[in-house]
């Protein structure tokens, strides 16, 4: 076996492990703070593609967010979607502006469920014509950003670590 297959091999590997473990914690484990769960998938996207980039972040998005709305059983496309697209522009931030460090992590994070927020004001306000209803999602919204920042730390580094791992085999 070449030395650039043993790398694609193991950033396979590696990428498989991650998926696991996050769909473990995203489904399986019950830890709630104020009955809302941190989004695991989506701080494993945001660290990943800082690292690796819009491609492998959006496809990293995509599959993992693919089965996530295959054991969801909710609307099937919205996790796929959601992680593809903040995968991609994560990504394209990260090449662009060459921000690979924490503080650019959380602020992508940040403008990530910024984003969904205005999504859901516009969604409430628009085409519900029930804008009081969205103020417990605001409150949900919140707490899982505080609760997904927390995670996207060990995260963050967990994926510096790997993504060295990996350039060290090139």
């Amino acid at each position: 076996m070449s030395q650039r297959a043993g790398k694609i091999l193991n950033m396979i590997a590696m990428y498989g492990i991650v998926l696991i473990l996050v769909l473990i914690l995203q489904t399986v484990l019950p830890l709630r703070v104020f009955g809302v769960k941190p989004n695991y998938a989506l701080a494993a996207v945001v660290t990943l593609a800082l690292f690796e980039g819009p491609n492998r972040g959006a496809v990293f998005g995509a599959v993992l967010g693919f089965v996530l709305d295959c054991t969801a059983g909710e609307l099937v496309g919205y996790f796929g979607l959601l992680l593809m697209l903040s995968g991609f522009l994560v990504g394209i931030l990260s090449e662009t502006a060459l921000w690979r460090n924490l503080p650019a992590a959380l602020a992508a994070l940040g403008a990530v469920y910024g984003i969904v927020t205005v999504i859901l004001v516009v969604w409430h306000c628009l085409v519900l014509l029930d804008p009081a209803a969205m103020l417990p999602y605001l409150w949900t919204y919140f707490v899982e950003f505080l609760l997904t920042a927390v995670v996207l730390i060990p995260a963050y580094f967990g994926a510096r670590a790997a993504s060295k791992r990996l350039m060290e085999l090139e």
